[in-house]
């Protein structure tokens, strides 16, 4: 779905389970999809009330948890409000996405042994979860063979891989990867300038030159972001 259909399609479901809620047949899996209906529009706080309301109505539920502890994360980065609400869904249910994402927190204040733990512990439940491999790969845990084999499309993995093999002075095989974020990421003019670097350390110079003109036109459009 475009951008541009989801915040209709949002407040059209929104209105359909205010309906459903007026009518007090609101069940549980009803009351997180009117939160992530809130939150897809932008509503943040009532997105954090419905979630309140869900976990006050099924305490044992991990997903109301797991969703706040993303909100918190990712839209407000209160990494320390976040880490609460995911090992509360961890408790709950150890699945190997919660467990990445109380990893990433974790990492994220510094506590960086009991996030490499998580993060090891998630990947053994799923050798491909996407937030797993961007950790490991920060924290210098993962051989780029073991990310590479997961085929990531993702573009802070594929960052994070370009980075390992940069280290490993193996700066074309990173340059190939750094080429995929800037296809997922077009706008990015620190995408363009590091597949600059990639190539120039490379030694090719066309390629590197030609990175590098991408970066001064995405810059003076969209600044050096």
């Amino acid at each position: 779905m475009c951008a541009e259909e989801a915040i209709p399609s949002s407040y059209a479901e929104i209105r359909r389970l205010r309906a459903v809620e007026k009518q007090g047949r609101l069940t549980q899996a009803d009351r997180k999809k009117l939160g992530l209906a809130y939150h897809a529009a932008g509503q943040h706080l009532l997105f954090r009330r419905v979630m309140l309301d869900a976990i006050a109505a099924d305490a044992p539920d991990a997903e109301p948890h797991f969703y706040l502890g993303r909100h918190y994360a990712s839209d407000v980065s209160n990494f320390a409000q976040a880490r609460g609400y995911f090992r509360t869904a961890v408790d709950r249910k150890p699945l190997p996405e919660y467990q990445a994402y109380l990893a990433h927190a974790l990492e994220m204040l510094g506590e960086k042994d009991e996030a490499l733990a998580l993060y090891r512990k998630a990947a053994a439940g799923n050798a491909c979860d996407t937030v797993a491999l961007a950790g490991l790969a920060r924290l210098g845990a993962i051989a780029p063979g073991k990310i590479a084999a997961c085929k990531p499309g993702h573009p802070v993995v594929l960052r994070e891989l370009a980075k390992l093999l940069s280290a490993q002075g193996r700066h074309a095989e990173a340059a190939a990867y750094l080429e995929r974020v800037l296809v997922i990421e077009p706008a990015s003019a620190s995408n363009a300038y590091q597949l600059h670097r990639a190539y120039k350390a490379a030694g090719n110079d066309s390629k590197a030159n030609r990175a590098l003109d991408e970066f001064k036109r995405l810059s003076s459009i969209y600044g050096g972001q």
